[in-house]
């Protein structure tokens, strides 16, 4: 169906040809990606491993060729640490054997990456990373003139201060709405490298700090828990679509490069329910009401089937929601 303009795009994640297939047909308007750099740099990441990502350029042009036909476009990622002089030829020459399979744009989370895809001489749009940590219209005005056409803003906002962003920018605006969690901003956060020697060892939900149980004390010494103060489980804004709709954005985006295709197309399909029900004209009163408790109905059977949980009890129960006044909670559990 024919989508009204003011209805914000979907992204969704994926890592392989068999993931896009399940998120495209579950109703994605676009899916990104990153693609795993080959040789000498083959494990240069950020905040994730390279399974995380597509293996190979081939399996990128299956990708992009399934998604075309179905009027769905892709988004590169390349939101890499560009630290050194040494790595700057092979990562001009692994974006550009990407870019040659047509995809559609790119997101770009490093100023130094910025400046090599312009030596490329990229012509399509170019998208800044919540790398870029984005948190007023003044940061989003200095992106676009540096040439991005949209941007992915920092996670812990609240709803008026992205209505405020979107109301005076001239460039798309994209939030968060599903996934991973961080409770530091993304830019200035340092626990990232503490990844590494874990990789091989440890299940990946446990791979960060962010997600560990930490001993809390108050001033004269006495335990008052073991909480999960850092807390980078998972956040949702399910209920909050309608209100994310009227601050103007133009794009909603799930969070798991790293998850199986059918966790990836099970939360593309929940958004594309709410969505088209907002493009329905049912944006509030029962309608939307039902429709709501219809997809965490689904969710719920979902959860329960994998991890042993409902979805209301992992999110709703603990007000897991994205663009609350405080994100991080003293949550019961993971």
């Amino acid at each position: 169906m024919k989508r009204p303009a003011n209805i914000p795009k979907l992204l969704a994640p994926v890592n392989s040809y068999d993931g896009a297939k399940m998120v495209v047909d579950a109703g994605a308007d676009e899916i990104y990606l990153g693609v795993t750099v080959p040789g000498r740099l083959r494990n240069l990441w950020l905040n994730r491993s390279p399974f995380c990502e597509v293996s190979s350029y081939d399996e990128l042009s299956r990708i992009v060729g399934y998604a075309h036909a179905h009027n769905v476009k892709v988004v590169l990622t390349a939101v890499f640490p560009f630290m050194a002089k040494s790595m700057e030829d092979d990562l001009r020459r692994h974006l550009k054997r990407c870019l040659d399979e047509d995809v559609d744009a790119i997101i770009i989370g490093d100023l130094g990456i910025l400046s090599i895809v312009k030596s490329i001489g990229v012509e399509i749009p170019i998208y800044a990373s919540t790398f870029m940590a984005s948190m007023n219209y003044e940061a989003v005005k200095f992106l676009s003139k540096l040439g991005f056409s949209r941007v992915i803003l920092e996670r812990h906002l609240t709803i008026d201060e992205i209505h405020k962003i979107a109301e005076h920018s001239h460039v798309e605006i994209e939030v968060f709405v599903h996934g991973g969690g961080c409770s530091n901003i993304n830019a200035n956060c340092y626990l990232l490298h503490w990844i590494f020697p874990r990789l091989l060892f440890t299940p990946l939900r446990d791979l960060t700090p962010c997600r560990h149980p930490f001993r809390v004390y108050d001033e004269h010494g006495r335990l008052q828990g073991v909480l999960p103060i850092l807390d980078g489980f998972t956040w949702c804004a399910l209920c909050r679509v309608p209100q994310l709709l009227k601050a103007g954005v133009s794009g909603f985006k799930i969070v798991g490069r790293c998850l199986s295709g059918e966790r990836q197309a099970i939360m593309t399909k929940a958004y594309r329910e709410i969505l088209d029900t907002l493009a329905e004209g049912k944006t509030g009163g029962k309608a939307f009401r039902d429709k709501l408790n219809s997809v965490i109905r689904e969710l719920d059977d979902y959860y329960v089937r994998m991890i042993g949980r409902s979805f209301r009890e992992l999110f709703c129960k603990q007000k897991r929601c994205y663009y609350i006044p405080l994100l991080t909670a003293q949550y019961r559990y993971g």
